[in-house]
């Protein structure tokens, strides 16, 4: 029964995710690290949530000699490319066939 509960638990990793595992593995290494600054940092900015944890990442790793389970960002990094392909897309639309002027049947 155990297995069937963990499997149910598990989700796609998002950054959020992360961030939320990172900040439990903190709050148990806080007196050693004494900079709370990152992680007010961290829970204000959502936005730039992937540079800050790549920062935090970096910081991290020097501090606790590798403790931190190592992460792929490349999905991550794909999701936003999309993004902000698809943001550029609405942008540049191109009229559609009725509201253009059709230059052949003249």
């Amino acid at each position: 029964m155990k297995n069937r509960k963990k499997n149910k638990k598990k989700k796609k990793f998002k950054i959020d995710l992360i961030l939320k595992k990172i900040l439990k593995n903190l709050k148990k290494t806080l007196k050693i690290l004494k900079k709370k600054s990152i992680l007010k940092k961290l829970l204000r900015k959502k936005r730039n949530s992937k540079t800050n944890f790549l920062k935090f990442r970096k910081f991290y790793h020097l501090k606790m000699m590798n403790k931190l389970p190592k992460i792929n960002l490349i999905p991550i990094l794909r999701e936003n490319r999309n993004r902000n392909k698809n943001r550029i897309k609405i942008k540049i639309k191109k009229a559609n066939k009725k509201e253009r002027p059709n230059l052949k049947k003249k």
